[in-house]
């Protein structure tokens, strides 16, 4: 599972500073740690269209994801 963090920190008269911290876990410790949250990621992926799925690059990975 990746997630971004992003935060945009002002620099006074001279512009901003943009910053993206990515976080990586298994999926399975994810889905785990708060209850409803594996019915909330399968109700996503089933009310994807197939050009949704294909824009993440999820397709060949939906009925993985679904059935286990």
């Amino acid at each position: 599972f990746r997630c971004e963090r992003q935060i945009t920190i002002p620099l006074f008269e001279q512009g901003s500073l943009f910053l993206i911290r990515v976080f990586v876990e298994p999926l399975h410790e994810t889905l785990a740690a708060i209850a409803g949250r594996r019915d909330r990621l399968m109700q996503s992926l089933a009310s994807m269209s197939d050009a949704v799925l294909a824009y993440k690059g999820i397709t060949h990975a939906k009925e993985l994801l679904i059935s286990g």
